[in-house]
């Protein structure tokens, strides 16, 4: 579900598109962009044409704009982005929107917000069960007994079901601390659950925003600590130093391995962390984190044979 299929498919995989490859899922109709349907869709197709396909995944769109598609033959995460009610009634309100136009059967994900109160577990399966295997519910600050409900529900149902975390926002307070981030990603980890982050996640490694002041998470970070942490067992201390990294010379990533200031992890464990742990991130712009990938030495690769 994380890697497009031509490259999952693939015998030999350069540990590079398995660590990247279908990594961004694209929301060009979210801030900052705020594109409007065609020319979200038009941009998405044209990076699909380009040689950064590899890259982006799935089309993120509204719920309430499914009908406004039209005729597309390319996989969707669906956002329902409404916490009031509940989840079981928003997933089957969501259910009913893509069940009713056959062009969106390829809807992959659904992404639900968990409201901020405590989690009924009937309420979690109910929603896990009327989208038959496709929620990814997003958790609150205090995502916890979320994520317990979440593992719960899926032992109960056996449906496949994720969390999706949000890394920034309009607001210094949208950003969690690199030890909220390291404890849902090892909690994750624990769990079984795989997982989607969102806002803020516009470049490779931590940084700060001049224009803003605010410190923004780096999706390599977070993808080196899901993937070192699963690999070698890391305790959550150690994985919030590395989402915690700021210098972009501590990380490689080549043909054969993700390392972190000399602990590594080959093509094999990275592929396991994309498709148990790390599934995607949501970004409005594949140019900007491609480019800096390039400025670090991590890209050019040949995708010729993917």
């Amino acid at each position: 579900m994380s890697i497009p299929p031509p490259v999952r498919e693939r015998g030999s995989l350069d540990a590079r598109v398995a660590a990247l490859g279908g990594l961004v899922d694209y929301a060009g109709l979210f801030p900052p962009a705020n594109l409007d349907l065609p020319a979200a869709v038009a941009e998405y197709q044209r990076l699909q044409a380009s040689s950064e396909w590899w890259f982006v995944h799935r089309f993120v769109i509204p719920a309430s704009r499914l009908a406004d598609l039209g005729e597309v033959d390319f996989p969707l995460s669906v956002v329902a982005g409404n916490d009031h009610g509940a989840l079981a009634t928003r997933a089957a309100a969501v259910a009913e929107r893509i069940d009713g136009i056959p062009p969106h059967k390829r809807a992959e994900l659904v992404e639900l917000r968990a409201a901020p109160a405590a989690p009924l577990l009937a309420d979690v399966a109910g929603a896990a069960t009327v989208l038959g295997g496709r929620l990814l519910l997003e958790v609150p600050a205090d995502f916890e007994p979320w994520l317990a409900a979440a593992a719960e529900a899926r032992e109960q149902t056996g449906a496949w079901l994720g969390a999706k975390l949000r890394c920034g926002g309009l607001t210094a307070d949208a950003f969690p601390p690199p030890a909220r981030v390291a404890a849902f990603v090892v909690r994750c980890r624990e769990l079984g659950i795989p997982y989607k982050l969102t806002a803020g996640l516009h470049h490779p490694v931590r940084h700060d925003d001049l224009a803003t002041g605010f410190t923004h998470h780096g999706f390599l970070n977070v993808l080196a600590a899901e993937v070192l942490g699963r690999d070698h067992l890391l305790p959550v201390d150690e994985v919030a130093t590395i989402v915690a990294e700021r210098d972009p010379a501590a990380f490689d990533l080549d043909e054969e391995r993700l390392a972190w200031r000399g602990l590594s992890s080959r093509t094999e464990a990275i592929l396991e962390s994309r498709r148990l742990g790390f599934l995607a991130y949501g970004s409005c712009d594949a140019a900007e984190p491609l480019a800096d990938l390039t400025a670090m030495g991590v890209l050019p690769l040949d995708t010729g044979a993917l």
